[in-house]
C-alpha cells in the first residue's frame, strides 16, 4: 500500500481490515521506512495510521507463518450446505428490521455457521 515515492498515507485508519497480502506489503513498507529514515518504530507506525501493537501482532505471525488476519472464535467442524442455508434465508419473511426468524435459523444452523457469518449472508 505504499505509494511510488515509498511513503504511507496517513490516512489508513488503525481499523481498516486489510487482506492478508495487503498487510504483508504494508508491514514490509514500514521496515522498509524505518530502515531509511533511521527513526523508531512508533514514529514511523504513526506517520502510517497504525498501533504498535497491530504492527507486532503482525510480525509476530509473520514469524510463526500464521495468518495475519484471523477470524475469533472455535472453528465450525460440521460443513456448511451453503445452497440450503441460502435457500432458508431467501424464504424468510423480512420485516422492519429483517431479523425477523433469525434466531431460530441461527440455532437451526449453529454447528454449520458462525452469528457473523450468518450475519453477512
Amino acid at each position: 500500500m505504499a505509494s511510488h515515492t515509498g511513503v504511507l498515507p496517513a490516512w489508513i485508519p488503525t481499523s481498516l481490515r486489510l487482506p492478508g497480502w495487503a498487510i504483508g506489503m504494508l508491514v514490509e513498507a514500514v521496515e522498509k521506512m524505518r530502515m531509511a529514515t533511521g527513526g523508531p518504530c512508533r514514529e514511523v507506525l504513526g506517520a502510517a495510521g497504525l498501533s504498535l501493537a497491530t504492527f507486532h501482532r503482525w510480525t509476530a505471525r509473520l514469524g510463526h507463518q500464521e495468518p495475519f488476519v484471523q477470524t475469533p472464535g472455535p472453528k465450525k467442524e460440521v460443513p456448511l450446505d451453503l445452497d440450503t442455508l441460502l435457500a432458508e434465508v431467501r424464504e424468510m419473511k423480512h420485516r422492519r428490521h429483517r431479523s425477523f426468524g433469525t434466531t431460530a435459523l441461527y440455532e437451526a444452523h449453529r454447528e454449520e455457521i458462525s452469528r457473523r457469518d450468518l450475519q453477512g449472508l
